[in-house]
């Protein structure tokens, strides 16, 4: 496929509207390559583009290496209705974004029931010209924004080998990563979503939102609608105004199977760091959680899945931090995970907190610094295994069982072990070695 320039269609990048010269490219059906320079090479492009597109055929637009200027203005930009579309070396900027609808890049999978193949790369959004007032995607809770979002009313659309890596995205007022009702298999590779320098406007949902809601919606069990999801070197960082809103998580990832996520990392955010909700065989690796103002890891309805060297670095001594926050907080309905090397220092809280769940193994604890308890059963939580590692927190207790069928084995501490504390089970039904 050969190359057309926007030059050769009259283009100037002097930041005019020239939404016309990138129609009649995209209707050439040939390889659209955006210049970094302006035409009179008087300076750096901007390219002004304030009409929607919608890519109902494959699409392939490529910026110059140093990633030239894109501004769009009051309507989503690019809307993807088409297999193998193609979005690369772009700098965004979405400074004209004033209303919840105008996302920069939508999958519309109303319009097509499966698309493939789309590649959005080497691309930064949020960037205006003057760096000093940086904007970006805006959203609300009823509406769909954001910057890439993929938001179908019909349930079980496929977006098939997606990759979205190399972005950077830069001062989001709200979800600027945002998916719901699909399924098949997208690929999410470093990737940066930067809040620091919102520090007026709470964020809602979070940095990467994703819910796979199925046909009965999300209280149906059988309805999860996402699988397939493969994250790598994903980070958010300072989502909100340190408000502690539920709204200023760095991940919330929801009602969805086979979920696999590397090195991922939330740090600083107003909310969890990570929210994983109704999962199913779902399997998480190096981790990150650190100085977010509610809990590092916020778990419920998680079935079958595996953490691996998950870090919780906690909030004691920041500003505007819960008092109570848990570095790890499996709260309510979990069952059969198995978490291996999980690390936490410096909780407000309890370092591991497990609540109403059952049956779920936590081998080679090391647990440090927290001001409460540092692992905990509560409510209705048995037959959880305890064991391989260090606990020294600084609460009542360095660990605290109440089912009768949990296990505690080799774990070294510091101080006691409250065994069966809530309630009347014998003591001798948990198995503590005479080390502990």
């Amino acid at each position: 496929m050969s190359d057309i320039n926007l030059w050769d269609l009259g283009g100037k990048g002097d930041g005019t509207n020239e939404s016309a010269i990138l129609t009649a490219a995209i209707a050439t059906g040939q390889q659209i390559f955006i210049p970094y320079m302006r035409k009179d090479l008087s300076g750096p492009a901007t390219w002004y583009f304030p009409a929607q597109y919608n890519l109902t055929s494959p699409v392939v637009i490529v910026g110059d290496k140093r990633k030239p200027l894109v501004k769009q203005g009051g309507a989503p930009l690019f809307v993807i209705r088409s297999n193998h579309c193609v979005i690369e070396n772009i700098m965004f900027d979405q400074s004209a974004q004033t209303s919840e609808l105008h996302c920069t890049i939508i999958f519309d999978t109303n319009f097509s029931h499966s698309i493939k193949g789309t590649r959005i790369r080497h691309c930064h959004f949020g960037i205006g010209q003057d760096l000093s007032t940086i904007l970006g995607g805006y959203r609300s809770i009823a509406d769909n924004g954001g910057t890439i979002v993929v938001n179908s009313t019909t349930v079980n659309t496929e977006i098939v080998d997606a990759n979205i890596s190399d972005l950077v995205i830069w001062g989001a007022k709200s979800c600027p990563l945002y998916f719901t009702r699909f399924h098949a298999s997208v690929y999410l590779d470093q990737i940066t979503v930067d809040f620091t320098r919102n520090t007026t406007t709470a964020i809602n949902y979070a940095g990467l939102y994703i819910n796979g809601v199925g046909p009965g919606g999300e209280a149906d069990p059988g309805g999860y609608g996402t699988a397939g999801v493969n994250m790598t070197y994903v980070a958010v960082q300072g989502a909100g105004n340190g408000t502690k809103a539920a709204g200023g998580n760095g991940f919330e990832i929801k009602n969805a199977f086979a979920v696999d996520m590397t090195l991922c990392r939330a740090d600083g955010c107003a909310g969890n760091g990570f929210v994983f909700k109704n999962l199913i065989g779902c399997q998480f690796t190096n981790l990150v959680g650190s100085q977010c103002d509610l809990n590092q890891y916020y778990l419920t309805g998680l079935n079958r899945c595996t953490f691996t060297s998950p870090f919780a670095g906690g909030c004691r001594g920041k500003t505007g931090a819960s008092s109570s926050q848990d570095g790890f907080g499996v709260l309510g309905g979990c069952s059969r995970l198995i978490v291996t090397g999980l690390r936490v220092i410096d909780a407000t809280g309890r370092g591991l907190r497990v609540n109403d769940s059952n049956s779920n193994q936590f081998v080679g604890l090391n647990i440090s610094d927290c001001l409460g308890n540092g692992f905990e059963e509560t409510g209705t939580s048995n037959y959880n295994i305890f064991g391989a590692g260090f606990t020294d927190a600084n609460g009542p207790y360095n660990g605290v069982v109440k089912g009768s069928g949990t296990i505690v084995e080799n774990i070294i501490r510091a101080s006691g072990v409250a065994a069966n504390s809530a309630t009347s089970p014998p003591a001798v039904a948990i198995t503590v070695p005479a080390s502990f």
